[in-house]
């Protein structure tokens, strides 16, 4: 799954994985392991990733690229959401 190309935002990377899981309710079934950087979209200061969503196994049709960049997935404030999420 991990090259050098990714191994380098790892922890970006893990932290827009953690969002898209959380935070698309319309991702319940995403896959770690198509995460890659986008070719089309970014920088290289700034790159996007994509991750696939959906369930392959039931409907190959549903499936989406899910994307998000860099500097998005470095912005969450882990803790501050973690606190709200104990209120709603």
């Amino acid at each position: 799954m991990w090259d050098n190309n990714l191994t380098k935002h790892e922890a970006s990377i893990i932290s827009g994985l953690n969002f898209v899981a959380r935070g698309y309710p319309l991702c319940k079934h995403i896959d770690p392991a198509s995460v890659y950087i986008s070719s089309t979209r970014g920088t290289p200061q700034d790159p996007v990733f994509f991750v696939q969503c959906g369930d392959t196994a039931t409907n190959i049709l549903a499936v989406k690229n899910v994307f998000f960049s860099k500097s998005e997935a470095d912005a969450i404030d882990w803790k501050a959401r973690a606190v709200a999420e104990r209120f709603f």
